[in-house]
């Protein structure tokens, strides 16, 4: 008999489990014989009070120690939860058996316009003084494409962010530790890697994760209109690219 996987979620900046909304409850009926583990980084979410780290590698060595009790680690990760995987790739790569990494970059894999759409630079600072509700519609706004889902998950992301608002300074922490990272040459010693993009990311252009597949030698699997926050938008599509990948296992 198989053994079973253990599915871990990391989400990005400022977001906690409670946004993933149904992704996982359908990645656990696509693997019913699975266990599915979702952690919030540091400063986000439930964990609002602690401390966030201003290199990725701390987030990596955070959820490695929450980790550390867990094999046949399959890791689905999103924006900067996608360049905490791929440093935990680039060091500790036995830890990990598969790992999906969905909309991300790198402090080299594009210029910094691409990295963070210019665009939304004054709205995001705005946002920095605005209230639980403001910044919930600017997110919302900047990281999805699908109108339902904003209505659906809108109120239930404000009382979320009132319940556990995402101090200033761990924001501004979490940007610091984004912009430090690198491209390291042992990512592509790493098989059992998965890419997925966005065409019509508005936040994070989609250009940095083929940049990464040019680097890994495969080519990302690109969803032809959703947003920043794929498993928003299209958890299905997500889901499908997991089962697609893993029927070998």
């Amino acid at each position: 008999m198989t053994k079973s996987r253990n599915w871990v979620l990391l989400r990005g900046l400022i977001r906690g489990v409670y946004h993933w909304h149904q992704f996982p409850e359908k990645l656990a009926k696509a693997f019913p014989n699975d266990k599915i583990h979702m952690f919030d980084l540091p400063g986000n979410g439930r964990r609002n009070r602690d401390a966030s780290p201003i290199t990725i590698e701390g987030y990596t060595e955070d959820l490695r120690f929450l980790c550390r009790r867990l094999d046949r680690v399959h890791l689905i990760a999103i924006s900067l939860g996608g360049m905490i995987a791929l440093d935990w790739i680039a060091h500790h790569p036995g830890e990990l058996e598969r790992v999906f990494v969905m909309n991300t970059s790198l402090g080299d894999t594009g210029p910094f316009y691409k990295r963070l759409n210019y665009l939304s630079y004054p709205r995001i600072v705005k946002s920095l003084n605005a209230d639980a509700p403001a910044v919930e519609r600017l997110i919302l706004d900047l990281t999805t494409n699908n109108l339902r889902v904003q209505d659906e998950v809108y109120e239930h992301f404000v009382d979320m962010a009132r319940r556990y608002p995402t101090r200033r300074l761990n924001f501004l922490k979490q940007i610091v530790a984004a912009s430090r990272t690198r491209w390291h040459p042992s990512i592509a010693e790493f098989k059992n890697i998965h890419l997925m993009a966005s065409a019509n990311d508005r936040l994070v252009h989609c250009d940095n994760t083929f940049y990464l597949g040019h680097q890994l030698g495969i080519s990302p699997a690109v969803h032809p209109w959703a947003g920043h926050d794929i498993t928003l938008d299209d958890p299905d599509f997500v889901v499908e690219q997991c089962l697609l990948k893993t029927h070998a296992d």
